[in-house]
């Protein structure tokens, strides 16, 4: 028996993208959920985007653009994503390890 007999290769490496996209996923909205504000600490950026936003935001009949409440809201959506996203690479590798293919 040669190593690697009855593993299926491809679930394999599809686990393993799955794993550092959820690993990626999880570093960016984990730093947007705890700190949005040490992003912008002086709030340049912020009044930047919401001047040059602003009528554009009005025409689709939004009052302003976010806020950090809603980026920590958005960031913790996909912060569960990302352990969604993990949960399945553990799941695809295991069932490549054990023969069971796309």
């Amino acid at each position: 028996m040669s190593i690697g007999a009855g593993v299926e290769w491809r679930s394999v490496i599809l686990g393993v993208f799955c794993l550092s996209l959820a690993a990626f996923t999880a570093i960016i909205s984990w730093r947007f959920w705890r700190t949005p504000e040490s992003l912008d600490p002086d709030g340049w950026l912020y009044q930047t985007v919401h001047v040059r936003t602003r009528a554009s935001w009005r025409s689709r009949g939004t009052s302003a653009p976010l806020t950090m409440d809603e980026i920590r809201r958005w960031a913790k959506g996909a912060l569960a994503m990302a352990v969604g996203l993990a949960a399945m690479g553990v799941v695809e590798i295991a069932l490549g390890l054990f023969g069971v293919g796309p």
